[in-house]
């Protein structure tokens, strides 16, 4: 065994990405050490869209959007208890969810993001779902860049 080439792995304490409303942390994130830049650890396991991938399959983040009732008029409902928003506010709040790519390798990503609170079940809801995901991978991609990690 070569150990000259075993590549050490790190940890970056803190990196942020940012797409529009979408601000996302991510903690602790393992990479290898690479001349004046960082490398994914596998190069299919750390891309943004299999982060968000493993995001939703997180126990209690399978119910946190709002559904829609209504094909004309679009109105949002509370998956937990069917309460239909009349009016939306909205106000910034974070999730926080531990990442489990490989069992040694695990990560924190906190998401700040608009959400509105059920009335009537107080539950926490994000509005819509594809809107989210597309922000929430670019600001993967960004806080990425930032950071000079590459494949």
């Amino acid at each position: 065994m070569n150990i000259k080439n075993k590549k050490e792995i790190i940890r970056l304490k803190s990196i942020q990405g940012q797409e529009n409303k979408c601000q996302i942390t991510i903690r602790d994130f393992p990479v290898h050490k690479h001349r004046e830049s960082y490398k994914f650890l596998h190069r299919n396991k750390y891309s943004p869209d299999l982060i968000m991938d493993k995001l939703w399959s997180c126990k209690g983040n399978d119910s946190i959007f709002t559904s829609t009732k209504g094909f004309i008029k679009k109105k949002y409902k509370c998956p937990a208890c069917s309460f239909i928003f009349e009016t939306i506010h909205t106000n910034d709040d974070v999730i926080i969810a531990e990442i489990n790519i490989e069992a040694e390798n695990c990560f924190k990503l906190e998401i700040s993001i608009p959400m509105v609170v059920c009335k009537s079940c107080n539950k926490k809801l994000i509005l819509r779902k594809r809107e989210f995901t597309d922000q929430m991978e670019l600001a993967l991609s960004d806080a990425f860049e930032k950071s000079k990690i590459t494949y």
